[in-house]
This record gives C-alpha cells, sequence and structure tokens, in this order.
C-alpha cells in the first residue's frame, strides 16, 4: 500500500483521527477534510489537511483537486464527516433536520461524486460511515436516524453504479466513545445504550478504523456493496 492515496473528511473528529492514524500506519498517503475552525490530526509525513465543509460543493471539489495535485492519484475516499442532535419530533426544526441531512448524506454524495473520476482510473474504493441507528431506529434522533439510513442505501446504490471498478462498501458503528458521543453521555444515557449491546461496552474509534482499514485493502477485493457492522452485538441486520 505504500504508493496509495486515501481521502479522508472529518479527520478533526474521533472516528476521523482513529481512521488517518490507522491507513497512514497501513502506507496511505492522506489528505485530509477536516471541518474549518478545527484542527486535523498529524500522522503521516505525506499529508494535506484542507479546510472543507462538505455541505458546499466547491469546497469538496477543492479537497478532491488538491489531492490529485499533491499525490497524483485516489485510491480510497472515506466519508467520516458526521453530525448528530438528539431532539424529539415535536422540538425537531427544519433547520436542524436540513443540516442533519446536508452533513450526513449530502455530503458523502458529494464526495463520492467529486472523486468517481479518480476512483474509477485507480480502481479505488470507498467506504461511507452509517451508523447502528440507521437499522434499529433511535429515540430522540429522527434526523440523524433517516440520514445514516439513506448513508447504507446510497452505497448500495453506488456500489452497482460504480462497479466492477470502484468497491463501494459501509461501515455502521454502535456507540462509540468519542467526542460527538460524549456530548450527550449522561449516566443514564450511557447504561441505556450499554444494556442494548451483546459486548455490555462501547466500542472504540481503533475497532472501527480496523474495519476501514481491511475495507480499503486487497484482502476485500471481492466484498462490495456491504455494510459492516461494527456495534457490539447491538443490531444483527
Amino acid at each position: 500500500m505504500t504508493e496509495r492515496v486515501a481521502v479522508l473528511t472529518g479527520a478533526d473528529g474521533g472516528l476521523g483521527r482513529a481512521v488517518a492514524e490507522r491507513l497512514s500506519k497501513d502506507g496511505f498517503s492522506l489528505t485530509l477534510g477536516y471541518h474549518p475552525g478545527s484542527d486535523p490530526v498529524r500522522c503521516a509525513d505525506r499529508q494535506i489537511a484542507v479546510a472543507t465543509d462538505v455541505t458546499r460543493e466547491d469546497d469538496v471539489a477543492q479537497l478532491i483537486t488538491t489531492a490529485v495535485e499533491s499525490f497524483g492519484r485516489i485510491d480510497a475516499v472515506v466519508t467520516l464527516a458526521g453530525v448528530m442532535e438528539q431532539t424529539l419530533i415535536d422540538g425537531l426544526d427544519l433547520a436542524t433536520w436540513n443540516q442533519t441531512l446536508a452533513v450526513n448524506l449530502t455530503g458523502t454524495f458529494l464526495c463520492i461524486k467529486a472523486a468517481a473520476e479518480e476512483l474509477r482510473k485507480a480502481a479505488g474504493t470507498v467506504v461511507t460511515i452509517g451508523s447502528q441507528l440507521g437499522y434499529t431506529g433511535g429515540i430522540n434522533c429522527a434526523a440523524y436516524t433517516a440520514s445514516k439510513a439513506g448513508v447504507s442505501g446510497l452505497t448500495r446504490a453506488l456500489a452497482r453504479e460504480l462497479g466492477p471498478e470502484v468497491r463501494v462498501n459501509c461501515v455502521a458503528p454502535g456507540p462509540i466513545t468519542t467526542p460527538m458521543t460524549a456530548e450527550h453521555a449522561t449516566p443514564e444515557w450511557v447504561a441505556q445504550k450499554t444494556r442494548q449491546l451483546v459486548m455490555g461496552r462501547f466500542g472504540v474509534p481503533d475497532e472501527v478504523a480496523s474495519a476501514v482499514s481491511w475495507l480499503v485493502g486487497d484482502e476485500a477485493s471481492y466484498v462490495t456493496g456491504q455494510t459492516i457492522h461494527v456495534n457490539g452485538g447491538g443490531a444483527m441486520p
């Protein structure tokens, strides 16, 4: 993998940092998209960081252009940028709904669309990030659940459309200890979540990164259109 290039969004988040560090260890050169105003992880000698709002088509286009201009190719795209608001539907306003779908679903679409030509040239691969909640549903998070269910459907559609040259798969985590989940981690919330898990604990970002590493690697060369559930047994679809 020493000559391969990966583009990541959400590289300033907990999962993004773990995936960036793992792919760097795997030998990828990295182009890291991070939310403007945040700081991306520094984990590779061959690394470029680009402030990217994934809801803005021009930002996404610049991220992809920078990757190609810097490294000459794109072998993998991992769409990690995401947001989650916890609100019952009675209090869920349209702005929050639209922003959640814009980041989680439309942002995924924009990144894959922008990179599709380069991925075809390289016979590359895409890993999207879904969620256990996209399969089980979740109280207080209708927008997030809908957006992640959409990511899983988009993954299957694009696996058919971009194959056989490009493989497209999804990793759907269960509860993972990240800054995003820490915002909601009251003792009651954590207890309620862990009761639903066979493993009886939250996952850690490195466990998700391992699944991403496998999917972008040669050992998964016959895997496309699939969702890998890294959820401690919280859902078994």
